[in-house]
């Protein structure tokens, strides 16, 4: 059992803790909230938490899945990535939570499956390093702008 969870050849999770400067999060991933996590909604301390567990969760399942070409090391610049593999990780604890159905682990799985074209999607062009695709300015003020008053018409 030891060698499916890569023990001896080198695949060990490291052990997560808060890091120091300049050091990266590793470990085991840590449990969720009570509640999913929505990123718009939390800061501080929970925030801190929720980015730890959720880089732990990250390394190890790209770890035991053989993820390393689909998920890039930058996932966490990708705010797409970020929603989906949150995602992810809320359905593997709730699938092996304590009560879980036998089948639950199954929906996990299924999940995992379903996400890695849009996962390897997302790093397409980042097989050589981390390209920014995000957008400072989507929406022009004047295409803002007429969107509102194409709303306020519509609404009358």
């Amino acid at each position: 059992m030891e060698d499916l969870l890569g023990q001896g050849r080198g695949l060990e999770p490291r052990s997560w803790s808060a890091p120091e400067a300049g050091e990266l999060p590793v470990g085991e991933p840590t449990r969720l909230p009570a509640g999913p996590i929505d990123w718009s909604r939390i800061a501080g301390p929970e925030r801190r938490e929720a980015w730890f567990g959720l880089a732990a969760f990250v390394e190890v399942t790209v770890r035991r899945y053989n993820l390393a070409l689909e998920l890039r090391p930058c996932w966490w610049q990708h705010g797409e990535a970020v929603e989906a593999l949150t995602a992810l990780w809320h359905v593997r604890q709730f699938s092996y939570r304590e009560g879980a159905k036998l089948t639950d682990a199954m929906a996990w799985q299924d999940a995992l499956y379903k996400s890695r074209g849009r996962l390897r999607d997302i790093f397409v062009s980042c097989n050589d390093g981390h390209v920014d695709s995000s957008v400072d300015s989507w929406m022009t003020n004047d295409v803002a702008a007429s969107f509102t008053r194409m709303v306020q018409r519509d609404c009358l």
